[in-house]
């Protein structure tokens, strides 16, 4: 059982990484800078990530002033995660409407 919960965990997290690198143009650049964006890109993801988990962490301590920077630390990165494969998810349809 806890092998499947490994799974679905594995498959979460590299769904998430997946949806984080769409920002990365797929031509126009080379292999080893596109290699270079992916890597920087999951360690970003990976980061965001880490602090998230913290946040949460931090909104069940007793003082007020470590729930509300709890509240930052998830919020603040939700944001910019929905930002980012926002405009990967968008320069990807601009890309291939203008292939067509």
């Amino acid at each position: 059982m806890g092998c499947l919960f490994e799974l679905f965990g594995d498959l979460i997290v590299d769904g998430y990484v997946w949806l984080m690198c769409l920002i990365i143009p797929k031509e126009k650049i080379g292999k080893k800078t596109r290699f270079v964006l992916e890597l920087l890109v999951q360690i970003l993801s990976i980061l965001l990530l880490v602090c998230m988990v913290f946040g949460v962490i931090e909104c069940f301590e007793e003082d007020p002033f470590e729930q509300q920077m709890g509240r930052y630390m998830v919020w603040v990165p939700v944001g910019i995660i929905v930002l980012q494969i926002g405009l990967g998810i968008i320069v990807r349809k601009i890309r291939k409407d203008k292939g067509k």
